[in-house]
Formats: structure tokens, sequence, C-alpha cells
């Protein structure tokens, strides 16, 4: 039988602890969102403006981002009302 001195059992708790940290899986960032639906699932593009139209965006209620997705949402339904016309 082995006897420890205080010290040691510090020691050896302080590596069990220790271990136990390096084991554990880190987690970084944000905690992951679950999953949208396909039609709310949204993609990055870059879009070029000139200043004088970049500025007048981010002046306008919800700023330049939701100006853009106002002005699509729009047009993407005043195709779809043309094309369902012609049918």
């Amino acid at each position: 039988m082995r006897i420890i001195n205080r010290a040691g059992l510090i020691a050896i708790q302080k590596a069990r602890i220790f271990n136990r940290v390096i084991n554990e899986k880190r987690k970084r960032g944000r905690p992951k969102s679950p999953p949208r639906p396909p039609e709310t699932r949204m993609l990055r593009y870059d879009l070029t403006l000139t200043e004088k139209f970049a500025e007048w965006g981010k002046t306008q209620p919800g700023g330049l981002s939701a100006l853009v997705r106002d002005l699509l949402r729009e047009a993407y339904e005043q195709a779809h009302d043309k094309t369902k016309a012609t049918k």
C-alpha cells in the first residue's frame, strides 16, 4: 500500500481534473440552430451598387439588406403572377 501525502493527493486530483477537461470536446462559437425548411434557406451573394444607392439603401427601414430582399420578393411575385395569367 502506497502512502500519499496531502500535496501528492492534491496533485493527483488536479491531474484527474486536467485529463477530464482535455478529453472533453470543446464547443466553440454559437450553438447550431435547427435546420431551416428548404423554402426559407438563405444563400449569400455579393451585390455591387453605386455609392449613391448604397447610402440611400442604408437609410431605408430595415437597412439595405431588407430593401434588396423586398425588391426581389416583389419582382418574384410579379413574375409568377404573369406566368399564371398566361396559362
